[in-house]
């Protein structure tokens, strides 16, 4: 028998850490153009204390999910998904979604266009931790924007612009 529910974080109002809860809610299916990703590591920072009192810009309509990074696998796809195959290992960075949030779960379902592919060698907590730095996010970005996956990547906190355009024309992305 398969589970049809998963676990999140929730919250119905804003306020301090009492008003996260842990519910079961359904297991969401991709739908078309969409994958789902099972959470291997979710980031907690900042925005996440917003969404909870309230007060993030891109606040998402309650009861909400908040979280706004999450390092897994795909684990479904939707009809029409090219771009991502299950077993793939990706970021979500809720900066890519429509409405922010939705990380503090076990799976999220996500338009095929916005998990970051990650590479080979970059661990799933890593990937949390350097998403909130954006620093991960502009450099796979970089590699996405021309289509490749990338082999590997070497981040560098205080890069500049003229730093992020060689890395693209390394990339074969110039």
């Amino acid at each position: 028998m398969t589970n049809h529910t998963m676990r999140a974080v929730q919250l119905s109002e804003t306020g301090g850490p009492e008003v996260l809860r842990l519910v079961d809610v359904p297991l969401p299916d991709p739908g078309p153009g969409q994958v789902r990703v099972r959470a291997a590591a979710i980031g907690a920072g900042g925005p996440d204390v917003l969404i909870r009192n309230g007060t993030y810009k891109w606040m998402p309509p309650l009861p909400a999910i908040p979280g706004n990074e999450m390092a897994g696998m795909v684990d479904a796809v939707g009809a029409g998904v090219t771009r991502l195959s299950e077993g793939d290992r990706v970021l979500v960075s809720a900066r890519e979604l429509a409405q922010r949030g939705g990380c503090y779960a076990e799976c999220i379902c996500v338009s095929e266009s916005a998990p970051f592919v990650l590479p080979p060698g970059l661990g799933f907590e890593d990937a949390v931790s350097w998403a909130t730095s954006s620093s991960l996010l502009r450099c796979l970005r970089a590699m996405a924007t021309c289509g490749r996956r990338p082999s590997s990547c070497r981040v560098r906190r205080a890069a500049s612009r003229p730093r992020w355009r060689r890395l693209r024309a390394h990339a074969g992305c110039a």
